[in-house]
C-alpha cells in the first residue's frame, strides 16, 4: 500500500493510494467522481462507488491551500443533489481518524448524515449515512 502525507498530497496521490489499497474496486462496481475546480485547476474531489442502490464515498479531499473555505461542504451539497436524481437510496461515508479527529464529522451531521456504526470506533473509523428522499 502506498503511504502518503495527507497534508501535502495532491488529489491524484490520494486517489492512487485509495485505489491501490481498497479491494472494493472491481469490475462489478460503478465508480463515482466529483471534482471541484478553481480557475481550471482541480482543488477538491469526492470519490466513491455504487453498490446495491447506495453510493459509498471513500474520499472527500480538498487541497491543503484551499481547506477551511467551505469547499468540502459545497462539494457534498452538490453530490447530494446530483445523487438524488439517480436510483440511489443512501449515501454512506466512512471516516478514518486523523490526528485524533474525524475531520468531516461536523460537516456530515450539518448536511443531514447520521452516525451509522459505532463498531468501527474501535478501529478508528466511523460510518455516516444519509437516506435520500426523492425529489
Amino acid at each position: 500500500m502506498t503511504k502518503i502525507d495527507i497534508e501535502q498530497a495532491s488529489w491524484q496521490e490520494v486517489l492512487q493510494a485509495i485505489k491501490e489499497s481498497n479491494i472494493n474496486y472491481g469490475k462489478d462496481y460503478d465508480i463515482y467522481t466529483y471534482y471541484h475546480y478553481d480557475n481550471g485547476n482541480i482543488v477538491g474531489v469526492v470519490y466513491g462507488w455504487f453498490y446495491d442502490r447506495c453510493l459509498y464515498i471513500d474520499i472527500i479531499f480538498v487541497s491543503a491551500e484551499y481547506r477551511g473555505k467551505g469547499i468540502a461542504t459545497s462539494m457534498l451539497k452538490k453530490v447530494i443533489q446530483e445523487i438524488k436524481s439517480k436510483d440511489i437510496d443512501n449515501i454512506v461515508v466512512e471516516l478514518v481518524q486523523y490526528k485524533g479527529k474525524y475531520l468531516l464529522a461536523n460537516i456530515l451531521v450539518r448536511l443531514g448524515f447520521c452516525l451509522y456504526s459505532l463498531y468501527y470506533i474501535i478501529k478508528q473509523r466511523v460510518i455516516y449515512y444519509m437516506p435520500l428522499e426523492k425529489e
